[in-house]
């Protein structure tokens, strides 16, 4: 779709200085390896990125530096603390203002059931005919969530 294709992956920062070097090193040989996997004949080999901190973060200043037009991240793990301050997708999404696509799974296979989250803006749209266009909806059965705040 010609489109650029950035890694990004978080080093928790709570560890030591030695165990955070190893850490960052065998995540960075990691994403460059995927990169040379997942890149096509004729295509740019994707971007990648270790960030040092939470997700949250990592992901946040990746999209503050790349601005791009889609994330997509595999289902992170439930918290507990998750319906105080939100689930991982919720607070990445008020980080970035950016769409999200969470992935479940390795993809191997036609994906049999998809949510596609609305406000109806165009980048809402943009998203879902994008998903249209990658062949994402063709064997799914899809459903289309709107929710909006209540009249006071």
């Amino acid at each position: 779709m010609g489109s650029e294709l950035r890694f990004v992956h978080a080093v928790d920062d709570s560890r030591s200085e030695r165990m955070l070097r190893m850490r960052t090193a065998l995540a960075q040989a990691r994403l460059l390896s995927l990169a040379e996997r997942v890149a096509t004949e004729g295509a740019a080999r994707p971007a990648v990125s270790v960030k040092v901190g939470s997700t949250i973060h990592a992901i946040a200043a990746a999209a503050d530096e790349w601005q791009p037009h889609l994330i997509v991240m595999g289902r992170p793990r439930r918290q507990r603390f998750e319906l105080l301050i939100g689930t991982t997708a919720e607070r990445i999404i008020r980080a970035t203002h950016c769409p999200l696509l969470i992935v479940n799974g390795s993809g191997r296979t036609p994906y049999r059931k998809v949510v596609l989250a609305t406000d109806l803006s165009p980048t809402s749209v943009h998203v879902a005919r994008t998903a249209v266009k990658m062949g994402w909806l063709d064997a799914a059965y899809t459903w289309i969530v709107h929710a909006f705040n209540p009249p006071p």
